[in-house]
């Protein structure tokens, strides 16, 4: 099923509009304007309503005027004056007509009343024949909307707002029916997210009943809009060639000889670190028939450090050392390690590949490439919920690829072509830091010879949520009403530091809803959760209860991909096709001080801080980037030669964001079910 939109008639006259049947200043259907006097002009020098427009003027000396041609705006202004502004009642497409009142660039903006999130256009014309259109998806349900210009005077020519036809079951307007669909029906009943907005309690009305039920979310379980995406298909493996293993001891002797081929047959508890050292070694686990990967479960580990609950841990402490060349790590859950989950290391970690596997709950990031290693592949991986909880989650990205990861400094470029690392169908998401790192150290701080991280290239990745303490803390879970994740790495220092019945009064409280209101603020959550466990989580040598461990003692950081650092050198590449990037508290693309050369294609970030943070870096290719919903503002990076730095929007802002979280949810559900997916959603929004 597709989502149809009526067609925008922009060009339509006054009189052809649709009929109004709200109260004043609400377009509660799909609604056309051209904004024009039929004859003679009407000047606006106090508040009016005008067919279903609030016109809002400065002063008789700022008016607002409305010609036989257009509706004037005679200087910058804002939502309280010099606007015109109009509530809409569900998600819609707005479009605006507009041009300068001179030949200088002039920029009309669209601003949301309550969450104040803006979107803008600039034209440099003077005329309606050179007119430009804003087209905006609004996706809330139902607020004021204001226009305005930002600086100076606008003629504007049409106004249209269209609302999506109505597809029962599709409660987020994405154009499928789907279990997020049910999730919404399930929310609104429970008053978790309630719903007023009468188009999308309609389209939740999935049964035609008259009334959302728990009847509708079944009716839409029934009715799955078919998905083309699946789980990876992974083909019966030959295990003849190698060494079944089962138990921790059985995989620790296997890597002790040269050119070893190792198939993990059975999820394994791994009581210490696993070591690839020799080159040329392949860790394999042969996945269920049904594609379940095994897992190598590293909670119970010996490591360097005895005790990570109350002290930092080190290299030691990884759950698996690659620090040798030519490698595979394959078809495996890498969990529980108190260090990284993965650690590629040294000068002579070169070249090699992990693939089809997840990376989740370890105490550090979940992989680390860093020290000298080059030239890594890593395709299907899944790395996710992974927290330092003694760092107060610094440092644990879902990637990290940095503190020099690449070949001995160059002025080359050539030198390190075939010596970057590759990321293909990775995503990133609820890590204590980064989605993904690739931070260098100051020259002064290596050992020599010095190196530094010169070439990454990402394609089809996505992350998201990632630095953010209410994750690891479990508000984020509790407010959507799911059971406490009990793996998540603050979660196992809190069972070693409170006593049994302690943390499971809190467990109880915490699935059963009876900590508070699932609509709780934040705080009244960390209060609430404090009030039982009296906890003292040990961080940086204090210790910190949970709303003082979130506000004090919290240093992750809430970007999604961050390209470098202040030290990366000028000549290193990063290269993006087909990566998103969003829900991010600070920068979906980050540049984190560093000026190297960017190479963007096909991307999309929203409901960022900074959806693009790139000034300083260079531009070599940038070539549909797209985004929207930013709470911040973006910096553009320098344009090489030939290259044009904008930013685009996709035809349907509403459907390409619901595909996207859509595709994200699959994701999380799969990883749970130790599985991976072949999510299709590269090739359907770009």
């Amino acid at each position: 099923m597709k989502k149809k939109l009526t067609a925008l008639l922009l060009a339509a006259l006054l009189s052809c509009a649709a009929p109004f049947t709200g109260y004043a200043g609400t377009i509660s259907s799909t609604t056309s304007y051209t904004l024009k006097e039929s004859s003679g002009t009407k000047t606006f020098t106090v508040e009016e309503e005008y067919k279903n427009l609030t016109i809002t003027p400065r002063s008789a000396d700022k008016p607002i005027t409305l010609t036989t041609s257009s509706l004037d705006l005679s200087g910058g202004g804002s939502k309280n004056d010099l606007c015109i502004s109009f509530n809409v009642t569900g998600p819609c497409r707005i479009s605006v007509k507009f041009a300068g009142t001179n030949t200088d660039e002039r920029t009309l903006v669209l601003e949301e009343g309550t969450s104040g999130q803006t979107a803008s256009q600039t034209n440099s014309s003077n005329s309606e024949s050179s007119a430009s259109v804003l087209n905006y998806d609004y996706t809330g349900n139902g607020e004021k909307i204001y226009l305005y210009s930002k600086t100076k005077g606008l003629h504007l020519y049409s106004l249209s707002v269209t609302y999506p036809e109505v597809i029962k079951g599709d409660a987020d307007f994405d154009g499928k029916i789907t279990g997020s669909d049910a999730r919404a029906v399930l929310k609104h009943l429970a008053g978790i997210a309630p719903v007023t907005a009468a188009d999308v309690l309609n389209a939740m009305n999935a049964n035609s009943s008259g009334n959302v039920d728990l009847l509708d979310a079944i009716w839409i379980l029934n009715n799955l809009t078919p998905d083309v995406g699946g789980d990876v298909v992974i083909d019966t493996i030959d295990t003849s060639d190698g060494t079944e293993v089962s138990n921790f001891t059985e995989l620790k002797s296997a890597f002790s000889k040269s050119n070893a081929k190792v198939y993990v047959m059975d999820d394994i508890e791994c009581s210490d670190r696993l070591e690839l050292s020799k080159g040329n070694q392949s860790l394999i686990g042969v996945p269920k028939s049904d594609g379940t990967l095994p897992s190598l479960n590293f909670e119970n580990m010996t490591g360097k450090t005895s005790d990570i609950i109350h002290n930092a841990s080190s290299d030691g402490d990884v759950g698996v050392r690659v620090n040798s060349a030519n490698n595979v790590i394959k078809n495996l859950v890498i969990e529980h390690a108190h260090d990284n989950g993965i650690q590629i290391k040294g000068s002579g970690a070169l070249y090699n590949t992990v693939e089809n596997v997840i990376v989740r709950y370890n105490n550090d990031s979940g992989m680390q490439i860093t020290g000298g290693a080059y030239g890594t592949t890593v395709k299907n991986v899944y790395s996710y919920r992974n927290c330092d909880v003694y760092t107060g989650g610094g440092n644990a990205d879902g990637f990290a690829v940095k503190l020099s990861a690449g070949p001995e400094t160059t002025t080359d470029a050539s030198t390190f072509q075939d010596k970057g690392h590759t990321f293909e169908n990775c995503f990133a998401w609820d890590n204590g830091d980064d989605g993904w790192d690739s931070f260098d150290y100051p020259e002064s701080e290596q050992t020599s010879p010095v190196k530094w991280t010169y070439k990454i290239s990402y394609k089809n990745c996505m992350c998201w949520n990632n630095g953010i303490p209410a994750v690891h803390l479990g508000y984020a879970d509790y407010v959507n009403g799911l059971p406490l994740d009990e793996e998540l790495p603050v979660m196992h220092h809190l069972r070693a530091l409170v006593s049994d019945s302690v943390y499971q009064s809190f467990k109880t409280a915490y699935n059963n809803g009876t900590l508070g209101s699932r609509t709780m603020s934040v705080s009244d959550y960390y209060k609430a959760a404090d009030n039982i466990l009296n906890a003292a989580i040990p961080a940086g040598g204090s210790t910190y209860s949970f709303a003082n461990y979130a506000s004090k003692a919290w240093d992750g950081n809430p970007n999604g991909f961050k390209i470098g650092s202040k030290y990366t050198q000028k000549i290193s590449e990063r290269t993006f096709n087909k990566c998103i990037a969003f829900d991010h508290q600070a920068a979906g693309f980050d540049k984190n001080n560093s000026g190297c050369y960017i190479e963007l294609t096909d991307t999309i970030s929203f409901n960022n801080k900074y959806n693009y943070h790139f000034s300083g870096c260079t531009a070599r290719i940038w070539e549909n980037v797209m985004g929207w919903s930013l709470n911040g503002s973006n910096d553009w990076p320098t344009a090489a030669s030939g290259v044009t730095v904008k930013q685009t929007t996709p035809a349907s802002v509403t459907q390409t964001e619901a595909q996207i979280r859509e595709a994200a949810q699959k994701v999380i559900d799969t990883a749970a079910d130790n599985k991976f997916t072949a999510t299709n959603i590269f090739d359907t929004v770009f």
